[in-house]
This record gives structure tokens, C-alpha cells and sequence, in this order.
């Protein structure tokens, strides 16, 4: 199977593009990181973030806190 198709496949079945796919791990995977304490840095690059600013803006967007916020509940 290409690439392409899968990604395609992957599509149907999850009702959802592979880049938003890949955004909603990166979130959820973040949010487990930061819950268990880990430094926002760390988080960010453990989810594949070079830019702390694009982390941050894109976890803000996605769970309307900044992740020091959320780290903060925990």
C-alpha cells in the first residue's frame, strides 16, 4: 500500500485528515506529559515541537490554557 492510500484509507475510517490526526496525539500526548509534571520544555519536544511559541499557541488553541496553566492543575 503507497502512502497516499493509506493515508486516504486512514481518512475514511477516522473521519479526520492525517495532519489533524497527528495534531490531536501531539495534544493528547502532550497533555499525559504535563499532567505527569514533565516541564512544558521537555513536553514540547517530546511531542515534536521545535518552536516553544508554536507548542504553546497550538495547546492553547486546542484546550483553551497555556500549557504552563494546565501543567499547573496537576
Amino acid at each position: 500500500m503507497s502512502p497516499r492510500t493509506l493515508m486516504r484509507r486512514l481518512s475514511s475510517e477516522i473521519d479526520m485528515t492525517w495532519g489533524q490526526y497527528l495534531h490531536r496525539a501531539r495534544m493528547l500526548r502532550s497533555m499525559e506529559c504535563l499532567a505527569r509534571g514533565t516541564s512544558v520544555t521537555q513536553t514540547s519536544l517530546e511531542v515534536g515541537y521545535t518552536n516553544m511559541a508554536a507548542f504553546s499557541t497550538a495547546f492553547r488553541k486546542f484546550t483553551d490554557m497555556t500549557p504552563s496553566d494546565y501543567r499547573a492543575q496537576f
